[in-house]
């Protein structure tokens, strides 16, 4: 599991990468603008961190699927499903928040179009 959080965020810190040149990348993971915004609803949004060893079970995670959070959405609200604070740094924390809220706010769960940043 390791190994999967240390290519997780690489690819992260790939968006963050060098000021020198501007180039596309493709980041599935983050979603589309129309998916990044606050959450409107219905209900409301909830976060709760549990240990990262329990994220598979809650997440309902297939065999040799790597998760590190979910999202679960009805008409009472979307409930985030996030690991414990101190699993990753606060950027990497806060960007896969964004991803679960973008699936509260709609964005489906084969991420579509994701998003294509220019990397400077």
């Amino acid at each position: 599991m390791e190994g999967a959080v240390r290519i997780f965020m690489a690819a992260f810190a790939l968006l963050a990468a060098s000021q020198a040149h501007a180039e596309a990348v493709y980041a599935p993971w983050m979603p589309p603008g129309v998916y990044h915004h606050a959450y409107e609803g219905p209900g409301k949004l909830r976060t709760v961190n549990i240990p990262v060893p329990f994220i598979r079970a809650v997440c309902q995670a297939k065999p040799n699927q790597v998760r590190y959070a979910c999202a679960f959405r009805n008409k009472r609200g979307c409930l985030i499903i996030m690991p414990d604070h101190g699993f990753m740094s606060a950027p990497h924390y806060r960007a896969l928040w964004y991803h679960e809220r973008a699936h509260c706010n709609g964005w489906p769960r084969h991420h579509p179009r994701g998003l294509v940043q220019k990397v400077k």
